[in-house]
């Protein structure tokens, strides 16, 4: 009486009034029941109904009976126990509610879903069926899972073996994720993403196994390849094309350095020249006063040819013309060595494309270059060097000096009046060189700046840059398997920074 709100007395121990209380759609039932029971104690009484609480809601019962017998196996009186079962009907409502909401997502998905169970399917998606072209999930459980594919995949590993290796993978793991080639029931293979997750079911182990379909995403990956390829040919191509336009701009270079070389030329060779001249006077006159004095002097007796020659002796300064010609002689080779520095340096840029690699001295390559741009710089820049301690470098030589050419022109052209050019070089860790070419020209834009290493692109005027040099610089450097980084303000400067490694594992020396 409690259970249901009531007070002792407010209801009877009467079976017409518990009968009220009964939910009007269990009642027929309900004694039904007890009239079997009735009829026939020997059976379980074990019902279950709704029953009216005295505030109006109905509470669900579970109501369990047995009779009580005499010796004759007669009823004497019926002893029977209520439990409120509501919440636990509740929750079962709830769980069923889950599970219609888990078979609709489960069945609405466009992957196929299965659960392996022992390495055998306990259940599948529709999906599943659709994707294998199976008619029902009884058929699809009957497979193992490695007969859903072809006997081998492309690997020429037996498919049988490989599933279950996969599947046992995922057990030691918790879940794989692996690509596979499935064959649908008519015989067709298809490509599939597969993942097997293993969850706890009941108390046991199952793996969930999600197969996707991709072969859409493989033949567009197929068609984005043959794309690659297309244009990659059609980059070889441009590639052919600019090879021309950099052997024009690299002629250009090598045009504007004979003439510079030219220029600096033409002083050693012209004060040897007039070193020389001077020296043939000074000989001659020396040669004059030793014939005089080899004819003359023994035979001559004192008197005014004699004070003559003594004269002359000491007008002609013999000593002196005996230094001066020693001193001649090594401004003479002095020219002669700048003739050859300045040759040898022109050698190194001679056979750019005919370059190999080998252990190379970037501080005896930036001083070449910079004496074979000392013309171009000599009138608008003062050099500052500040090198550090490096290491030779596995490069090519010739190609590297052929980049300091490029960036000392660019920063000569960047400086319009008088600035300064710092080179600068550097070790980082026990990989890496770095070199450092700073100038105080007129900078380069921020809009400009992403730019400039692109093939023809160009800030100077028409007909003085084909806007190749940069973009050649970039092509050796990453060959060097190196970097470059750029820094510039306008109306400071602009700052170049080349990485390269100190080691190349492509190269056997």
């Amino acid at each position: 009486k409690e259970m249901v709100g009531y007070k002792e007395y407010e209801i009877e121990d009467s079976f017409d009034e518990w009968a009220e209380l009964v939910h009007p759609e269990d009642l027929p039932s309900a004694l039904e029941f007890i009239e079997s029971y009735l009829n026939d104690p020997s059976i379980e009484f074990n019902m279950e109904f709704r029953m009216r609480h005295k505030d109006g809601h109905y509470m669900d019962i579970l109501s369990r009976a047995f009779g009580l017998r005499d010796k004759n196996n007669r009823v004497l009186r019926i002893v029977g126990t209520h439990v409120d079962i509501t919440e636990r009907k509740r929750a079962e409502r709830l769980l069923r509610e889950s599970e219609q909401k888990f078979r609709t997502i489960f069945d609405s998905t466009g992957d196929a879903i299965m659960l392996l169970k022992d390495g055998h399917f306990i259940d599948c998606n529709r999906a599943t069926l659709n994707i294998f072209g199976i008619d029902s999930t009884e058929e699809f459980c009957s497979f193992h899972p490695g007969e859903l594919s072809p006997p081998q995949q492309p690997n020429g590993v037996d498919s049988m073996i490989m599933a279950e290796g996969q599947i046992a993978l995922a057990m030691n793991e918790g879940r794989c994720f692996f690509e596979w080639i499935h064959r649908r029931k008519g015989g067709d293979d298809f490509p599939a993403e597969v993942l097997l997750t293993v969850m706890e079911i009941d108390g046991e182990q199952v793996i969930e196994a999600t197969v996707r379909d991709i072969s859409e995403r493989k033949s567009a990956e197929l068609m984005l390849k043959q794309r690659y390829h297309e244009l990659e040919q059609a980059h070889s191509d441009l590639k052919d094309a600019q090879a021309q336009l950099l052997q024009s701009e690299k002629m250009a270079s090598i045009g504007q350095l004979a003439a510079g070389v030219a220029h600096e030329i033409n002083n050693p060779v012209g004060y040897v020249s007039s070193n020389i001249s001077s020296l043939k006077i000074y000989l001659g006159e020396l040669f004059q006063l030793i014939n005089t004095y080899a004819e003359l002097e023994s035979e001559l007796p004192d008197g005014e040819m004699k004070q003559n020659l003594n004269d002359l002796k000491a007008r002609l300064d013999l000593d002196y013309l005996r230094q001066d010609v020693e001193d001649l002689v090594d401004e003479s080779l002095e020219g002669v060595h700048r003739v050859k520095k300045i040759v040898q340096d022109l050698k190194d840029f001679s056979h750019v494309d005919e370059a190999e690699w080998q252990l190379g001295d970037l501080h005896a390559g930036l001083d070449s270059t910079l004496n074979i741009v000392h013309n171009e710089l000599k009138y608008k820049a003062e050099v500052i060097k500040e090198y550090g301690e490096i290491p030779e470098i596995v490069c090519m030589g010739s190609q590297l000096n052929q980049v300091f050419m490029n960036m000392f022109i660019n920063a000569s052209h960047a400086i319009e009046d008088q600035g300064k050019v710092y080179v600068r070089t550097g070790q980082h860790d026990s990989d890496w060189v770095w070199v450092e070419i700073e100038d105080t020209g007129k900078g380069i834009s921020p809009e400009n700046l992403p730019h400039i290493f692109e093939p023809f692109f160009t800030t100077k005027e028409v007909g003085k840059g084909t806007g190749l040099g940069l973009s050649l610089t970039y092509g050796i450097i990453e060959k060097h398997h190196g970097r470059i980084e750029v820094e510039s303000e306008v109306g400071v400067g602009t700052r170049f920074k080349i990485w390269l490694p100190i080691h190349n594992d492509e190269v056997i020396l």
